[in-house]
């Protein structure tokens, strides 16, 4: 329970910021918008991200350095050949997105 609560809670306005986008991506993919707009839209969304409210800005941000805490705490848990086959399994993880 205490790892959860290290991390803030932010799924329903997650999922509403992704509501509106995707309508809003739908919409564009109704009227034809073209190449170069679902581009730049797409890239506001999943790069900038853009839209984003201040609070769900800042409850990401405390998300991504508890996440950063917590795997600064498995990698001093693990011995040599198990931070070894986790590399290993992270590499192949990397491969198979790679070939996608």
């Amino acid at each position: 329970m205490e790892l959860r609560a290290a991390f803030p809670q932010n799924t329903g306005e997650r999922l509403s910021y992704n509501v509106v986008k995707q309508q809003r991506l739908l919409a564009l993919l109704r009227d034809d918008a073209g190449a170069e707009a679902l581009s730049e839209y797409l890239i506001d969304w999943w790069i900038k991200r853009e839209g984003r409210r201040p609070s769900f800005r800042r409850r990401t941000g405390q998300s991504f350095e508890a996440l950063a805490r917590l795997l600064v705490g498995v990698d001093a848990a693990q011995d040599t050949s198990q931070k070894r086959f986790l590399l290993w399994r992270m590499d192949h993880y990397i491969g198979q997105v790679e070939t996608l």
